[in-house]
């Protein structure tokens, strides 16, 4: 079995340290977000229990998805949990820029009016989705496996709770080598399962709003 090097702070700290496959609580706490968790609730302007329904299952299907990963080659999110506190920044800063944005362009004063809560919460699900397709961009994610045999994890094939791994060592790969350009299309494929269908529904009946979100 893996080996789990804990710093004190709770997160793995050890460059090429084995890092566990936590569920997506655990992650929010580990790397301290939970407190960013609020924020997006708060700038949603969401009720409570509508974000339970509509955003924390995207946001903890998203954490579960990426894992401790890192961005590598980014000073500030180069460490353990970095492509999660990445997606959490990005989230926040797109929900401020939105409050200066009429959405949807052009329209009447009353169906932009009617139409804030779904454009708002299509900024959200965009920024915080925004780096899926590149997961593994600058790295080899190799998976622990239970049957003992390690395999490299590719991100199409699911989630690597959704893989069976217990843990993940990561290679990352010189800046030399040029990484392929991943799946476009993990991001919706995420989108669609983590979405409930009742808010999707509710999201597609602005054909404008889908087309943008999809691109």
């Amino acid at each position: 079995r893996m080996a789990l090097p804990i710093a004190s702070s709770g997160v793995v700290s050890a460059p090429g340290s084995a890092l566990p496959v936590l569920d997506a609580r655990s992650l929010i706490e580990r790397v301290g977000l939970a407190s960013a968790v609020r924020v997006l609730r708060i700038k949603l302007a969401f009720p409570a229990e509508l974000f339970a329904l509509a955003a924390q299952p995207l946001i903890d299907g998203h954490a579960e998805f990426v894992q401790l990963l890192p961005v590598p080659g980014s000073g500030r999110f180069g460490q353990p949990g970095g492509q999660l506190s990445r997606s959490f920044a990005m989230a926040i800063r797109a929900l401020d820029r939105r409050r200066g944005q009429i959405l949807p362009r052009g329209a009447a004063p009353e169906v932009i009016g009617a139409q804030a809560y779904r454009w708002t919460f299509a900024v959200f699900v965009a920024a915080l989705l925004r780096d899926v397709p590149r997961v593994c961009d600058g790295m080899i994610v190799r998976l622990g496996m239970r049957t003992g045999i390690p395999r490299v994890w590719n991100p199409s094939e699911g989630s690597m709770r959704t893989c069976g791994a217990f843990g993940y060592r990561i290679e990352t790969l010189p800046s030399a080598v040029v990484s392929d350009e991943g799946d476009p299309a993990l991001a919706l494929r995420l989108f669609e399962r983590c979405v409930p269908l009742f808010v999707r529904d509710w999201l597609q009946e602005d054909r404008e709003l889908m087309v943008e979100l999809r691109a």
